[in-house]
């Protein structure tokens, strides 16, 4: 019987082990996907901003020439 309670205290330890590790890993991989996540957004922000810049001063340059 001690044998028996001895090696279902060891694997509530493992079982334990085994929980951490695996949110660990979540954590790391929602941080990654946010990041990729936020650098995509990002990206898409700058080239929107970009074009309507773009758009807006050739306008410009146009009603200033006339």
């Amino acid at each position: 019987m001690k044998k028996f309670l001895s090696r279902v205290k060891s694997t509530k330890g493992v079982n334990g082990v085994i929980v951490a590790l695996l949110l660990i890993l979540v954590g790391v991989g929602a941080v990654a996907g946010i990041k990729t996540f936020m650098d995509n957004s990002k990206d898409t922000v700058i080239t929107s901003t970009n074009a309507k810049i773009s758009t807006l001063t050739a306008s410009d340059t146009s009603d200033s020439s006339n």
